[in-house]
């Protein structure tokens, strides 16, 4: 935690204990009598608690990590003269977990009051010790703590409450375990002195739920010629809970060699404070909201480095066209999260007349059918062959080459080109693929395509990757 957060926390709460502090000596209490104009005998109104804050914090919600136990204290004070007050749950959101309720006497109160000032003016004096003041803070709150009676309160029809003795403070705790990410206002309602058919105070906790590990989930390349390579780009990994991680990001390959691969992953390298500090402030703009909303602090940072290598380790080229590649990224027991690196690589080999380039979308068909679809293909490598991947395309997919390799001329004079063109046709094979393709998540969908060989006279095999795209309906 940075500094600056942990003396904004020590003034938070120093300025809700001074609100506490004021409302237990100066509010009066709740029990009133109500008028009566016919003389018979007065009802007395429902006693009720005085709660100084009744929704936290008023702007910035609270931080917390999903799948931890979270909660938040809201402190209250009997203020009926000599008059006990009880007090139930009436209902409660199905986000906030349980809800326990604390009662303590003045003079434990008075202790912790006297921790928060000794920590507020230890902070003062020596800004640098924030921790110890905050440590001295825990301590008076632990012994309050000890010093009270912590009850459970069931959300049911029966009358079970929790009786605050005249005088007496304490504090309901709103307990939640958020299991998704995101904003979330976690409620609860109660009643007072006797069960009624409405609650007579809400109270609201305001969260801002983070997942441990936090990044983009696809890094978009942009548009490469083989000349470009090699390519660098990263990952960037946060925590807004954590102030240190430890985790793991490799490639998912599907080659039986690692080494074979030219997309390669880095060392991860952690981001300075002033970094993490520029890497939050960018997050919180409004325009860096999209599919994965990066909002909330960044306590650790760390930059993943991701390379598109022209060839790899043992020379095989990088897959021209358009690619779509997954990174794993994993830390302890946890299930490994998937980001995708995708983009389009340009080299010899194009497609003629696709206005979708290296790729084809073959719509909705019948399963039972299957779908095909032709292409051409063209190069200016008067040399080149192309022969289809059996080994790299899915099995739901095949690749045909119709007719002999055609030599063509393009353009006039010094702007003539000789080509090769094929005509290829991709098939998706009936009764072989159902549902939408690609899918992620899916290891038979995921990459959906059909792999070429790229093959010249003395020089490596490449790869040539035409994504294929449809919706294969039953039927």
């Amino acid at each position: 935690m940075k500094q600056s957060q942990l003396i904004g926390a020590i003034v938070a709460l120093a300025a809700l204990v001074f609100v506490v502090t004021f409302a237990m000596n100066y509010l009066g209490g709740g029990g009133t009598t109500a008028p009566i104009q016919d003389g018979t005998t007065p009802t007395r109104a429902p006693l009720t608690l005085t709660f100084p804050t009744r929704q936290y914090p008023e702007f910035y919600p609270i931080e917390c990590e999903t799948h931890h136990v979270g909660a938040h204290d809201f402190w209250f004070s009997n203020d009926n003269g000599e008059e006990d007050v009880k007090i139930g749950l009436f209902n409660k959101s199905c986000k906030c977990s349980n809800v326990r309720v604390f009662v303590t006497s003045p003079a434990a109160r008075d202790d912790y009051l006297a921790g928060v000032t000794a920590a507020v003016f230890s902070l003062a004096l020596t800004p640098d010790g924030a921790l110890a003041s905050l440590g001295s803070l825990a301590c008076h709150l632990d012994r309050v703590e000890k010093g009270s009676a912590g009850t459970e309160l069931p959300q049911t029809q029966t009358n079970e409450h929790v009786v605050v003795p005249a005088g007496h403070v304490g504090w309901v705790r709103l307990f939640w375990n958020r299991e998704r990410s995101g904003r979330e206002i976690l409620s609860a309602g109660f009643w007072m002195d006797r069960r009624s058919t409405s609650a007579q105070v809400v109270l609201e906790a305001r969260v801002l739920a983070h997942d441990p590990m936090r990044f983009a989930k696809a890094i978009a390349v942009p548009t490469l010629r083989e000349d470009d390579l090699p390519y660098k780009t990263s990952l960037v990994i946060w925590s807004s809970t954590r102030p240190q991680l430890d985790f793991k990001v490799k490639v998912i390959s599907s080659r039986s060699n690692p080494s074979s691969d030219p997309l390669v992953v880095g060392t991860p390298v952690r981001l300075s404070p002033e970094e993490c500090l520029a890497l939050e402030e960018k997050n919180n703009q409004p325009e860096a909201k999209g599919e994965v909303n990066p909002e909330g602090s960044v306590l650790s940072a760390y930059r993943v480095p991701v390379t598109l290598q022209r060839v790899s380790a043992d020379g095989t080229p990088f897959d021209l066209g358009p690619f779509r590649r997954l990174l794993s990224v994993s830390q302890g027991d946890e299930e490994p999260v998937t980001v995708q690196v995708s983009g389009r690589v340009n080299g010899a080999v194009e497609a003629a007349g696709e206005a979708q380039g290296m790729a084809v979308n073959l719509g909705p068909f019948a399963s039972s059918k299957g779908a095909k679809r032709r292409m051409t293909l063209e190069t200016g490598l008067p040399d080149a062959k192309l022969e289809f991947d059996r080994t790299r395309t899915p099995g739901y997919l095949t690749g045909t080459f119709v007719g002999p390799v055609r030599e063509e001329k393009r353009g006039e004079g010094t702007s003539e080109r000789k080509l090769r063109v094929w005509r290829l046709q991709i098939e998706v094979l009936p009764n072989k693929a159902n549902g939408p393709f690609p899918r992620r998540e899916d290891p038979t969908y995921e990459d959906s395509a059909v792999y070429l060989k790229l093959t010249q006279p003395g020089k490596p095999a490449r790869a040539i990757r035409i994504a294929v795209e449809g919706v294969a309906n039953d039927g």
